[in-house]
Protein backbone atom coordinates (compact mmCIF):
# COMPACT_ATOMS: atom_id res chain seq x y z
CA UNK A 1 0.00 0.00 0.00
CA UNK A 2 1.14 3.74 -0.82
CA UNK A 3 0.10 6.57 1.59
CA UNK A 4 0.45 9.85 -0.79
CA UNK A 5 0.52 12.56 1.23
CA UNK A 6 1.01 10.66 4.33
CA UNK A 7 2.47 13.89 6.45
CA UNK A 8 2.57 14.38 9.84
CA UNK A 9 0.02 11.58 11.29
CA UNK A 10 -1.87 10.10 8.62
CA UNK A 11 -5.17 8.10 9.73
CA UNK A 12 -3.54 5.50 7.21
CA UNK A 13 -1.69 4.35 10.07
CA UNK A 14 -3.92 3.67 12.46
CA UNK A 15 -5.95 1.05 10.23
CA UNK A 16 -3.30 -0.55 8.35
CA UNK A 17 -2.52 -4.44 10.31
CA UNK A 18 0.58 -5.60 10.91
CA UNK A 19 2.13 -8.25 8.29
CA UNK A 20 0.54 -5.75 5.19
CA UNK A 21 3.62 -3.68 3.31
CA UNK A 22 2.96 0.23 3.75
CA UNK A 23 4.74 2.66 1.86
CA UNK A 24 4.53 6.55 2.63
CA UNK A 25 5.09 9.87 0.34
CA UNK A 26 5.08 13.23 1.38
CA UNK A 27 6.88 16.15 -0.07
CA UNK A 28 7.63 17.94 3.11
CA UNK A 29 10.99 17.20 4.38
CA UNK A 30 9.29 18.84 7.72
CA UNK A 31 5.85 16.96 8.45
CA UNK A 32 8.07 13.78 7.83
CA UNK A 33 10.69 14.91 10.60
CA UNK A 34 7.48 14.90 12.74
CA UNK A 35 5.77 12.45 11.48
CA UNK A 36 4.13 10.51 14.76
CA UNK A 37 3.46 6.43 13.25
CA UNK A 38 6.07 3.27 12.78
CA UNK A 39 4.02 1.17 10.41
CA UNK A 40 5.76 2.12 7.64
CA UNK A 41 8.23 0.07 5.18
CA UNK A 42 9.60 3.77 3.78
CA UNK A 43 8.76 6.91 3.96
CA UNK A 44 10.01 8.66 0.43
CA UNK A 45 10.20 12.54 0.85
CA UNK A 46 9.57 13.50 -3.27
CA UNK A 47 6.85 15.04 -4.82
CA UNK A 48 5.05 12.93 -6.53
CA UNK A 49 4.88 14.81 -10.16
CA UNK A 50 8.28 14.08 -10.29
CA UNK A 51 8.84 10.17 -8.02
CA UNK A 52 8.98 7.43 -10.59
CA UNK A 53 8.65 3.51 -9.51
CA UNK A 54 8.47 0.90 -11.09
CA UNK A 55 6.40 -0.82 -7.94
CA UNK A 56 2.99 -1.22 -8.11
CA UNK A 57 0.20 -1.51 -5.24
CA UNK A 58 -2.56 -3.57 -4.22
CA UNK A 59 -3.67 0.30 -2.83
CA UNK A 60 -2.96 4.14 -2.83
CA UNK A 61 -4.41 6.42 -0.53
CA UNK A 62 -4.61 10.22 -1.17
CA UNK A 63 -6.11 11.78 2.17
CA UNK A 64 -7.10 15.31 1.99
CA UNK A 65 -4.01 15.75 -0.39
CA UNK A 66 -5.46 16.44 -4.19
CA UNK A 67 -7.23 19.63 -2.93
CA UNK A 68 -3.26 20.75 -2.41
CA UNK A 69 -1.88 20.69 -6.45
CA UNK A 70 -3.73 22.30 -9.42
CA UNK A 71 -6.49 21.00 -10.89
CA UNK A 72 -5.00 19.92 -13.89
CA UNK A 73 -2.11 18.57 -12.42
CA UNK A 74 -4.44 16.78 -10.22
CA UNK A 75 -5.40 15.03 -13.24
CA UNK A 76 -1.98 13.47 -14.03
CA UNK A 77 -1.60 12.76 -10.61
CA UNK A 78 -4.70 10.38 -10.45
CA UNK A 79 -3.94 8.95 -14.16
CA UNK A 80 -0.55 8.00 -12.41
CA UNK A 81 -1.61 6.31 -9.39
CA UNK A 82 -4.46 4.51 -11.44
CA UNK A 83 -1.56 3.31 -13.43
CA UNK A 84 0.30 2.26 -10.13
CA UNK A 85 -2.66 0.46 -8.24
CA UNK A 86 -5.66 -1.97 -8.44
CA UNK A 87 -7.45 0.30 -6.35
CA UNK A 88 -7.02 4.28 -5.48
CA UNK A 89 -9.02 5.93 -2.55
CA UNK A 90 -9.09 9.94 -2.58
CA UNK A 91 -10.48 11.88 0.31
CA UNK A 92 -11.07 15.50 -0.58
CA UNK A 93 -13.15 18.38 0.25
CA UNK A 94 -16.44 18.62 -1.69
CA UNK A 95 -15.47 22.12 -3.76
CA UNK A 96 -13.15 24.38 -3.36
CA UNK A 97 -12.49 25.02 0.50
CA UNK A 98 -9.70 27.96 1.10
CA UNK A 99 -6.86 27.12 3.06
CA UNK A 100 -3.58 29.24 3.38
CA UNK A 101 -0.11 27.91 3.54
CA UNK A 102 0.86 26.52 7.13
CA UNK A 103 3.28 28.45 8.95
CA UNK A 104 5.67 25.17 8.88
CA UNK A 105 4.73 23.87 5.79
CA UNK A 106 3.55 26.07 2.47
CA UNK A 107 2.24 23.06 1.14
CA UNK A 108 -0.69 23.16 2.90
CA UNK A 109 -2.53 25.60 0.57
CA UNK A 110 -5.40 24.48 -0.96
CA UNK A 111 -4.91 25.05 -4.51
CA UNK A 112 -8.00 23.20 -6.39
CA UNK A 113 -11.57 21.94 -5.97
CA UNK A 114 -13.01 18.59 -6.59
CA UNK A 115 -16.69 17.65 -7.14
CA UNK A 116 -18.41 14.46 -7.39
CA UNK A 117 -18.48 14.73 -11.35
CA UNK A 118 -14.43 14.88 -11.93
CA UNK A 119 -14.65 11.43 -10.09
CA UNK A 120 -17.28 9.99 -11.86
CA UNK A 121 -15.64 10.60 -15.19
CA UNK A 122 -12.93 8.65 -13.85
CA UNK A 123 -14.87 5.44 -13.40
CA UNK A 124 -14.63 6.48 -9.07
CA UNK A 125 -17.58 5.61 -7.09
CA UNK A 126 -18.11 8.40 -4.71
CA UNK A 127 -19.41 8.50 -1.16
CA UNK A 128 -20.22 11.17 1.11
CA UNK A 129 -18.31 12.12 4.23
CA UNK A 130 -18.41 14.12 7.23
CA UNK A 131 -22.27 15.11 7.12
CA UNK A 132 -24.89 17.52 5.05
CA UNK A 133 -22.11 20.36 3.36
CA UNK A 134 -24.19 23.37 4.65
CA UNK A 135 -23.98 22.30 8.78
CA UNK A 136 -19.59 23.11 7.99
CA UNK A 137 -17.51 26.21 7.76
CA UNK A 138 -14.20 26.61 6.64
CA UNK A 139 -11.83 23.77 6.94
CA UNK A 140 -15.13 21.59 8.44
CA UNK A 141 -16.18 23.77 11.48
CA UNK A 142 -19.25 23.32 12.89
CA UNK A 143 -21.72 26.41 11.64
CA UNK A 144 -24.14 27.01 14.58
CA UNK A 145 -24.07 26.63 18.56
CA UNK A 146 -24.07 24.83 20.81
CA UNK A 147 -21.59 22.59 19.19
CA UNK A 148 -22.14 19.97 20.60
CA UNK A 149 -25.95 19.73 19.95
CA UNK A 150 -25.24 20.38 15.88
CA UNK A 151 -21.94 17.80 16.22
CA UNK A 152 -24.57 14.76 17.35
CA UNK A 153 -27.14 16.40 14.65
CA UNK A 154 -23.99 15.83 12.08
CA UNK A 155 -23.48 12.40 13.41
CA UNK A 156 -26.45 11.17 13.16
CA UNK A 157 -26.71 12.67 9.38
CA UNK A 158 -23.74 11.56 7.97
CA UNK A 159 -25.25 7.74 7.07
CA UNK A 160 -27.74 9.03 5.26
CA UNK A 161 -25.11 11.89 3.37
CA UNK A 162 -22.84 8.62 2.69
CA UNK A 163 -25.37 8.10 0.10
CA UNK A 164 -25.45 11.74 -1.07
CA UNK A 165 -22.16 12.46 -1.92
CA UNK A 166 -23.00 15.89 -3.80
CA UNK A 167 -24.51 17.25 -0.50
CA UNK A 168 -21.55 16.30 1.63
CA UNK A 169 -18.95 18.23 3.29
CA UNK A 170 -16.33 15.59 1.90
CA UNK A 171 -15.84 13.10 -0.72
CA UNK A 172 -14.80 9.34 -0.29
CA UNK A 173 -13.69 8.45 -4.31
CA UNK A 174 -12.98 4.68 -5.23
CA UNK A 175 -11.45 3.68 -7.90
CA UNK A 176 -10.68 0.11 -9.18
CA UNK A 177 -9.04 -0.64 -11.73
CA UNK A 178 -10.68 -3.14 -14.51
CA UNK A 179 -9.56 -6.29 -14.70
Amino acid sequence: MLDVGCGINSPVNYFITRGHQLDGLDISETALKQRHYTKYRKVICQDIRDWQSEETYDVITALDFIEHVPKDEGIHILAKMEHMARRVIIVTPNGFIPQPPGPDNPFQEHLSGWKVKDFEARGYKVYGMFGPKWLRIGTARLRYQPKFLWGIIVWLLTPIFFWLPRYSFSLLAVYDRPS
